[in-house]
């Protein structure tokens, strides 16, 4: 047939016969998944990385200053933090340091509480937070955080004098124990019960 004129040529046709198949490259398909889950998983990691950091900045531990109080409940391992008015009866510590780096250390009469991450890590330097008068219970194989009040009649209570000023303060009559804290300027003087 010829063509029409003002129109265009018609394309060839294909020649006759069947085409020689690909070789197909296994190796590639390997690379390709293995390359796309690496890069997943470095995504993952980075959105979480960056996730947790901005996340820590905003949760109350990362916004606490020296001198504020807090309620600190949990065990020693699984401490659960919570900024608190300090005359709030729910306060049981006030911070009086705050750490960058949770391999810092506080000293020998503070609890801690830290959280790390690798963006912001933080640790708090804690000083229990005592009533004038009142009796605690004061053990060295305690789990949980904090300090519980206790009838100045158990065997076991310390009650606590408050002395404010100088953390440095002496305590008078002879105390089974002082908790000094000159960053709060507080010594607390803890003794058997008077009376018991």
């Amino acid at each position: 047939m010829a063509p029409v004129p003002g129109q265009p040529q018609p394309f060839p046709q294909a020649p006759v016969g069947t085409a020689a198949p690909k070789r197909r490259k296994p190796w590639l398909r390997f690379v390709i998944g293995a390359g796309t889950l690496i890069v997943a998983v470095i995504a993952y990691v980075g959105i979480r990385l960056v996730i947790g950091g901005v996340a820590s900045n905003f949760n109350d531990a990362h916004q606490t200053a020296v001198g504020e109080c807090a309620q600190v409940s949990g065990t020693m391992s699984k401490p659960h933090y919570t900024k608190t008015d300090c005359g709030s009866a729910d306060a049981n510590y006030t911070v009086a340091k705050v750490l960058s780096s949770s391999s810092a250390t506080c000293g020998k009469d503070f609890d801690e509480y830290y959280e790390t991450n690798a963006v912001n890590p933080v640790k708090l330097c804690l000083a229990p937070v005592f009533v004038d008068g009142q009796c605690y219970k004061f053990s060295t194989v305690a789990t949980s955080m904090g300090y519980p009040k206790v009838a100045c009649t158990d065997s076991s209570a310390l009650q606590v004098k408050v002395v404010k000023g100088d953390g440095a303060a002496n305590c008078e009559g002879g105390p089974e124990a002082t908790l000094a804290y000159s960053e709060i300027k507080t010594t607390y003087c803890l003794a058997k019960p008077t009376g018991a």
